[in-house]
């Protein structure tokens, strides 16, 4: 996932696409997000670390 989409400008041109805008972020702050269970385990994984698992899927 990008990270740095978050970063970036928006403009809002007219009124009500500024309302739309306003009544959504709003609307999703009284949202709280789900709680997820994650089926595998996780871990973080380094650039060298994933050249090496890309190349043992590539040759099988």
């Amino acid at each position: 996932m990008a990270t740095r989409s978050i970063f970036k400008d928006v403009t809002i041109t007219g009124t009500k696409a500024c309302r739309d805008l306003l009544s959504a972020l709003e609307n999703a702050e009284s949202k709280r997000g789900k709680d997820i269970v994650l089926s595998q385990k996780a871990q973080t994984v380094r650039a060298g670390e994933i050249k090496k698992i890309l190349q043992k899927t590539e040759r099988t």
